[in-house]
This record gives structure tokens, C-alpha cells and sequence, in this order.
């Protein structure tokens, strides 16, 4: 049609008006009758295989860019990200988001792989813990990827700095990352932009946050999932490209957790196989879809990479026997109890001295209770459910998110922190090789995922109904109220997972003890010793920052669990406390002899820290008086070689 120029009154103007809404009115009664279609279910060129583009793109408009969107809502998840933070922001070098211990331990992971890389050695085993007889650093809880990207920093700053900047990027790359994953499933620019900030604020990542950041670091996967959805959405030109990064990707998330890993497997098996019973069509479609190449190179990559680790976790030495954390614990203790899905624990904004005394009954520490949704969130699953029934991957995913749910809850319900004598689904899921040694109350970061992504595509279906149901069908835009009142559900979901103010815990002053120039590692030199402490773990970062100067006879890792291994655990002071002098005398002759340590370390890293009495007793009977650091409570002693 010719362009209509010229003023309201030129004699061309009242020609071709009329014709302009004629043509206006048709164009969106056409687009109009196509989301009709999809609603009721028959088959139209605007259902797309998993509802990866929505029935009706008319509303949605120009397809926003990658740049445009970060431009727009990177500086929120910056933001976000700065206040969540807050607490350590000032001093990243001396205070640790989240609590002590294996955050500590998290540190020293950090600097070993490039320690061992620039010396030569094998990154994946080492004997600089549970000397002499080392352990296998993948069937541990290591983190080679994260390592690889943010060891560095361990060097040129020091280990807090480096686990603080792991967590911080994180948190920033994840919501960028959902956002794009929410707008690849037709959600609009600005309601995507909110949904990448509860891509931030999931509960399991604020729950795991506080100490796994093996579990928490999960950017890998999401960036692996988004590329995916780009090649579903359109067959890009460079495929295998795009396939060998979401292999890189992958054998990224598997050298930051094997547990996350094989348990990512596990619900993608699953979800396909109820895409198959619930969405077959779509399900087929979306196979023709995904490029050969692509595959191809995904998994080839992805092999290729991950070999070497996949070798040690198998093959390599110190691999436990039995596997690495024993069934009945997996499956019983560590998970999610029925009430955590609505009660939140003091790890949330929302938390209140009555939920404190309720999640509190429970076995498992805060940080692996991953199961809360809140009260809000459930409801408006049960709405989302309802509202976004017409796309595909809202009838695949609500049943898969319940099967998780289910799965979190381990196998034996548990109910306030009582156990009933209900057998769930888990206790079969159990018997699977790896798959049972994962813990299944961290299965619902997936849950999470699903939750935000069945929400928002929700949310984006009301906005799409509310503006079709217009009066005039040349109002493209979504009426106001509409806008407010989605705007409104997405920000209270966020009020309902806000984090509170963030734990963060103190580098203690004995780290100065073990720093390169002190005379208490002058003395020790490069000599076996043993650590004494309330709390081993937190000794890890200091060994670190020293750079790994000493091996030490003990450490936070799963071995082979030898018998001669076992003369040194537990190692904590704890296990001192309730000795007799003979028995302790007897306990520590054993660990001697078995370690063949030269020194024996002290290391309080809390204040007013003392030794047992009978143990200071038997260590100055068989070493001596030790040598004291009385500026920072450290003591050592020298082990006679006849001890050996």
C-alpha cells in the first residue's frame, strides 16, 4: 500500500485512512484468531515446539538483543548483587559471605589447581591433605573450573578475596543469564528483567550460598541452557560453535560438582520422558529441531573434557569405597522436611522467632534445607498452572516439578522434623549408581528453576490475554492496570525469597601464624604436621594464603578410608574432650606412628580456644614444651623421631 503523507485535510489523507484501519483491523483480527487456536489447542503456525516462542508475538514486538538487554538490567543484577553482599564489601580480603569452615575449605581448593599446574603435579590428587596417604581431589569436593577462572586471585590478593569473588560473579552472571532464558520463552523485556533477579534470589542458592559454593556456583548450567534454547528458538549459522561452548559449559559444571552433574542428568531424563507422555507432538518437533551438528559437538567436546576427571573420579587412587557418603545418610538424613516448602528458616527475610522454632526441629543444617517455595510462591504455582496450561512446557514442567519436590523429600518423610513411617519414591531412586549418592534436598534448585520460569511465563500470559481482550483491537499495549498488577505478583514473589542480612564470617587473627616470613612456619619448614584445632576446616585458608608450604596429616576430604587412615579421625578437639590421660596418650602414640608427622600444630581460630588438659598434658610428655606464638595463641611441637 502506498504511504499516506501530507496534512489531515489533504484530499490523500481522507483517502487513505479509512483503508489503514480496514487493514490494521484485519492484520489483528488475524493474529487474534492464530492465539484462539493455540488456546483450544489445535494445531497453528504460532505453537512452536515447548512454547520456546509464545502463541502471540504481535504484543511482544522486535526480539530484544543480548546487548540491549544487559544494558538495561545489567547494572539491577550489579545492584542486586552489591546489597546481598553488602556486609563483606568493605573488607573482601578479611570477611567471607557465608559461614566459616567449608567456605575455608572451598579456598584452599581454589589455589591448589594452579599450585599444582605451575609445579607440575597432577591437580586432581594431592598428599598436601591426609598425609601420607592423599586423597583424590574429585571425588571431593573440588571446584578445578571455578579454580581455573578465579585461582589467580588467591595469589594476587588472598583466598577470601577470591571465594568472595566467585560467589559475587556468580550471583551477577546468573541473573543476567535467567533473565535471557526467561525472554527466550517469549517473556517480555521488563518482566524478564525482574525474573532474572529471582534467578538470583533462588532459595537453594541462598540456602547453599552460606557454604557450598561447589553447589551454589550453578552459571554453568544456565548458560548451557540458554544457549540450547537459542538454537531451539532459531537454527543459528554456526552450530558447532555454539555446541562445542555448551560442551565447555557442561564440562565446566562437572569440574565444579559432580553431584550437580549427574543429579542435571537425572531430571533431564526425566523431563524428557514426560515430554514424551504429555507433549508428544511438541516434543517431536522440538527433536527435528535441535541441528545434528550441534549435538554433535556438544557431546564430543563435552567428552573430550571432562575424560580426565571422569578417569580419576573412577580409576584414580583413594577413591572410597562404597561410594563416597553412605546411602542411608543421603537418602534419610539430608532431606527436605514436608513444612520447609511454606516455613522459612533464618536464612530468609520473612523469617520470624515462630518459623526459627520450627525449622529448627529439623536433622540438617540451614543450608541444606533447599525445599522453601513460601506460601506465596505456591500459590501462585497453583495459578500459573492453570494460566499457562495452553504451552507445552508448562504441561511437562508442573508435573516434573512436583516428581522433584517428591525426590527432595528423601526417602522417609519427614514432618517438623519427625520421621514417619511413610516410604517415598527416593528409597527405589536410592539404589541408581551415582544418582544415590547424591543428597536429595539439593534436587530443588531445579525445583526452583522450574518456579520461576512456570510463573513468569504465567505472568507473561495474563499480560498477552488482558491485551487481547481490549475493546479495540489497535490498543497493542497491555492496559496499565494489567501491567501494575503483574508487576506487583512478580516483585511480591521476590519479597518472598528475599535473603536477610547476609551471614559472613572473620578471617581468625591465627592466620597470621601460617602467612610465608612467620617463625612459626620458618620452624616447620616443608615438614608432615599435624593440626590441632576447634575447627580444621577453617585452618584450610590459612594453609592456602601460606601457599601450601607444610602437608598436613588431616583435612575435610572422603578417602579410601583405610585402616590405618582411620588412626587420625577424628582430628577435631572435640574428640580430646571425654579421653582419659591413657587413652589419649595410646591415641596420639597411634597417630604418630601412622603419619610420621615432625610437628604437631595448635591453631585456636576462635577466641579463648584451649587445649584439652590431658592432651596439653601427653603432647609436652612425649615432644617437650612447645614453642608459643602468644600473639596469636599458636602452639608447636616438635615429634621425636622414636615416635615414628
Amino acid at each position: 500500500m502506498p504511504r499516506c503523507t501530507g496534512s489531515f485535510s489533504h484530499p490523500r489523507k481522507v483517502i487513505c485512512t479509512p483503508i489503514r484501519i480496514f487493514s490494521a483491523e484485519i492484520d489483528n483480527l488475524r493474529h487474534f484468531t492464530l492465539y484462539n487456536r493455540a488456546k483450544l489447542g489445535r494445531k497453528g503456525s504460532s505453537q512452536v515446539s515447548l512454547a520456546l516462542q509464545s502463541p502471540d508475538n504481535r504484543i511482544e514486538g522486535r526480539h530484544t538483543s543480548t546487548a540491549s538487554f544487559t544494558r538495561r538490567f545489567g547494572w539491577l543484577y550489579l545492584g542486586v548483587c552489591l546489597v546481598v553482599f553488602f556486609p563483606v564489601l568493605f573488607n573482601p580480603a578479611s570477611q567471607i559471605f557465608g559461614w566459616s569452615g567449608d567456605s575455608q575449605q572451598t579456598m584452599w581448593f581454589l589455589g591448589w589447581f594452579w599450585h599444582a599446574i605451575v609445579r607440575g603435579e597432577n591437580p586432581f590428587v594431592s598428599n598436601m591433605l591426609n598425609y601420607p596417604y592423599g586423597f583424590n581431589l574429585m571425588v571431593n569436593t573440588s571446584i578445578p573450573a571455578d579454580a581455573a577462572l578465579f585461582g589467580p586471585l588467591e595469589y594476587l590478593v588472598n583466598g577470601a578475596f577470591a571465594y568472595n569473588a566467585l560467589l559475587f560473579t556468580n550471583l551477577v552472571v546468573s541473573g543476567w543469564l535467567g533473565g535471557l532464558i526467561l525472554r527466550e520463552f517469549g517473556v517480555r523485556w521488563w518482566l524478564a528483567g525482574i525474573g532474572g533477579i529471582a534467578f538470583q534470589l533462588l532459595p537453594y542458592t541462598t540456602a547453599q550460598g552460606q557454604a557450598h559454593a561447589q553447589l551454589a556456583v550453578t552459571a554453568w548450567l544456565l548458560a548451557a541452557f540458554y544457549l540450547t534454547l537459542r538454537v531451539l528458538r532459531a537454527k543459528p549459522r554456526h552450530a558447532v560453535l555454539i555446541g562445542v561452548s555448551v560442551g565447555v559449559l557442561l564440562a565446566g559444571e562437572f569440574y565444579t560438582s559432580v553431584e550437580v552433574t549427574a543429579t542435571c542428568a537425572f531430571v533431564v531424563t526425566i523431563g524428557f520422558a514426560l515430554a514424551g507422555l504429555l507433549a508428544r507432538q511438541s516434543t517431536r518437533e522440538l527433536l527435528r529441531r535441535i541441528p545434528l551438528r550441534f549435538v554433535a559437538a556438544a557431546l564430543i567436546s563435552c567428552i573430550i573434557l571432562v575424560g580426565p576427571g571422569l578417569y580419576e573420579f573412577v580409576f584414580g587412587p583413594n577413591v572410597p569405597k562404597g561410594g563416597i557418603i553412605p546411602i542411608t545418610y543421603a537418602a534419610v538424613i539430608v532431606s527436605n522436611d514436608l513444612l520447609g516448602f511454606f516455613i522459612p528458616t533464618p536464612l530468609y527475610a520473612l523469617h520470624s522467632a515462630w518459623t526459627t522454632a520450627i525449622t529448627s526441629h529439623v536433622v540438617i543444617n540451614y543450608s541444606e534445607q533447599d525445599g522453601y517455595i513460601g506460601v506465596v510462591g505456591l500459590i501462585l504455582l497453583v495459578w500459573a498452572a492453570r494460566r499457562g496450561w495452553i504451552r507445552p512446557f508448562v504441561r511437562v514442567a508442573m508435573p516434573l516439578l512436583v516428581l522433584i519436590a517428591v525426590f527432595s523429600l528423601g526417602a522417609i518423610l519427614h514432618v517438623n522434623g519427625h520421621r514417619t513411617p511413610v516410604f517415598l519414591p527416593w528409597a527405589f531412586v536410592a539404589q541408581i549408581p551415582l544418582i544415590g549418592q547424591a543428597l536429595p534436598a539439593r534436587l530443588m534448585f531445579y525445583g526452583d528453576v522450574l518456579t520461576v520460569l512456570v510463573v513468569f511465563i504465567a505472568l507473561e500470559e495474563a499480560l498477552r490475554s488482558r491485551a487481547d481482550d481490549s475493546l479495540s483491537l489497535l490498543n497493542k499495549r497491555t492496559p496499565k492496570r494489567s501491567t501494575i498488577a503483574v508487576a506487583a505478583t512478580a516483585l511480591l514473589l521476590l519479597a518472598s525469597w528475599a535473603p536477610a542480612v547476609a551471614i559472613h564470617s572473620a578471617t581468625p587473627p591465627s592466620w597470621q601464624a601460617l602467612q610465608p616470613g612467620s617463625p612459626i612456619v620458618a620452624r616447620i619448614g616443608s615438614a608432615p604436621t599435624l593440626i590441632l584445632s576447634n575447627d580444621v576446616e577453617d585452618v584450610l585458608q590459612s594453609l592456602a594464603d601460606g601457599g601450601y608450604r607444610f602437608p598436613v596429616a588431616n583435612g575435610y576430604v572422603y578417602t579410601a578410608n583405610n585402616p590405618t587412615e582411620n588412626h587420625v579421625r577424628p582430628y577435631d578437639l572435640a574428640a580430646f574432650q571425654n579421653m582419659s590421660q591413657t587413652a589419649t596418650m595410646n591415641y596420639v602414640r597411634n597417630i604418630f606412628h601412622a603419619t610420621h608427622v615432625s610437628w604437631v600444630l595448635f591453631v585456636p581460630v576462635s577466641p579463648g580456644t584451649v587445649l584439652p588438659p590431658t592432651l596439653a598434658t601427653v603432647l609436652t610428655e612425649l615432644c617437650g614444651h612447645p614453642v608459643i606464638d602468644r600473639s596469636v595463641g599458636v602452639y608447636v611441637w616438635s615429634v621425636p623421631r622414636a615416635l615414628h
